[in-house]
């Protein structure tokens, strides 16, 4: 039998904090039915997207902390301790292990959520107790009452931790992903999630009740005084897709006035990862594309075009001749993919929009790459002088490649440095790169110089992001 209401969790460990880097789920249950489903990047079916619950892996992280320190270890009047966020930022992950000990999490309390969309279930644990191997263990009961206040399905029961700590003065991240989330059939309404955090050492065990409202989607009205460029750049920290649809529009209006001509790479790449954390969204912008008028219906056919730049088919619930009409946009020569080497100013513009879609650490981490490209300082004036010396015929009319590999670096420090004086989150991501990220001591030293006290702002208000200059 499928339950409506699922629960989704991943083993067997999601974050090898010990080890200082995060792993992908190896596999996906349906809780009430047992059934057993693959899951993992390898497996989205063609001309769809899943998401992706686990933060951005980083194989190359040097090792760091296994987890947040407390300022003192549990001693024996110290009593179990659990701080249980319901979210639905998908960079949860990489909030709490991408940043230094001292940053607390940011979490945002999930509340509302739409049919379809993810409400992620994070138990945070301190004070536990060890046994004799030095092993804490620590398990999640869980039930969903549905808005009939019948249960849905049986009790969940998985592992939040089983294993080594080095120290007490740990906070313990979960290794399972658990995430809420309902589907076509379910009712709407008022669903309670009944949480039973358990130390299997101590025996001691905390309980906790969250309701969250599920609702069906409309497109709301924008507010009078939104603005689509704070929207934009601060999405991150407090996540409203429901906005993604009716703030595009706006998004592309704030163009200069020959929007054909502008650059998109930004919003190409936020509008990805939005509806990568949300697929529940895309059939809705699929139905707008076939009422849109010709403006709304080109930026949406941009979207989705790009969103669908690898589907080698339709998804299921679409029909042919959508598809068909996304077909120039879809095999578009984007050059923007964010996997590949950095090459083009629009990569690392594409990069930022996926910054501040989830807040999440990869974006940053891909970004650091023009920093390499330290060798090819002055290549730019030794090209400019160059070219002004008529007496040299040889000088290459056309940008060298070591002057375009120039430009990158330089417009990577330019928008890291004024980026992370406005957004405490890239701070963060970035004095932790700073402490363990296993990259070359020239790149630590731009860092060094681009988190420097001389070159900080007092401001720190977030404001629209400044994306990296074409070169």
């Amino acid at each position: 039998m499928l339950h409506r209401a699922r629960w989704f969790f991943a083993a067997p460990a999601v974050f090898a904090l010990l080890a200082g880097c995060a792993h992908r789920a190896d596999h996906a249950f349906r809780v009430s039915s047992v059934a057993e489903t693959a899951s993992g990047p390898t497996t989205v079916p063609a001309g769809d997207t899943v998401p992706v619950p686990a933060p951005v892996a980083e194989p190359e992280a040097a090792a760091a902390e296994p987890s947040k320190l407390v300022l003192t270890p549990a001693t024996a009047v110290d009593a179990f301790d659990i701080r249980f966020v319901v979210t639905t930022q998908s960079a949860y992950g990489d909030l709490f292990s991408r940043t230094l000990d001292n940053i607390v999490p940011d979490y945002v309390e999930a509340t509302q959520v739409y049919r379809g969309q993810r409400a992620y279930v994070i138990p945070l644990i301190r004070h536990y107790r060890l046994n004799a191997d030095g092993c804490a263990d620590v398990v999640l009961e869980l039930e969903t009452r549905k808005p009939d206040g019948t249960r849905d399905g049986d009790v969940l029961r998985v592992s939040l931790w089983d294993g080594p700590v080095v120290g007490m003065g740990l906070i313990l991240f979960p290794k399972t992903n658990v995430s809420f989330w309902t589907e076509a059939n379910d009712a709407h309404g008022s669903y309670t999630l009944i949480a039973r955090v358990i130390d299997q050492v101590s025996k001691e065990s905390r309980e906790f009740t969250h309701t969250i409202v599920m609702r069906d989607y409309v497109p709301p009205p924008l507010p009078a005084d939104f603005s689509a460029a704070l929207w934009y750049s601060t999405y991150y920290a407090n996540p409203t897709p429901e906005l993604a649809l009716p703030a595009l529009t706006a998004l592309y209006w704030s163009q200069p006035a020959d929007r054909r001509q502008a650059n998109m790479s930004p919003l190409l790449g936020f509008y990805d990862q939005v509806l990568l954390d949300n697929p529940w969204l895309l059939p809705i912008f699929a139905e707008r594309l076939a009422k849109a008028d010709t403006d709304e219906a080109y930026v949406l056919s941009l979207v989705l075009g790009f969103h669908w730049r690898k589907a080698t088919a339709a998804p299921p619930w679409m029909d042919g001749d959508t598809w068909a009409r996304l077909a120039e946009f879809r095999v578009h020569d984007w050059n923007l993919d964010a996997d590949a080497v950095i090459t083009e100013a629009g990569q690392l513009e594409a990069l930022w929009g996926r910054f501040f879609a989830n807040g999440s650490y990869g974006p940053i981490r891909s970004l650091l790459g023009p920093l390499a490209n330290y060798t090819d300082l002055g290549a730019g004036e030794r090209w400019r002088q160059a070219r002004s010396n008529e007496t040299n015929p040889d000088a290459p009319s056309e940008i060298p490649p070591e002057v375009k590999r120039e430009q990158l670096l330089r417009s990577t420090v330019w928008a890291l440095r004024n980026n992370s004086r406005q957004h405490p989150l890239l701070q963060a991501y970035l004095n932790w790169t700073l402490r363990f990220g296993r990259i070359p001591l020239p790149q630590k030293m731009f860092l060094t110089r681009i988190l420097s006290v001389e070159t900080a702002s007092p401001g720190a208000a977030a404001t629209a992001p400044i994306p990296a200059p074409r070169p």
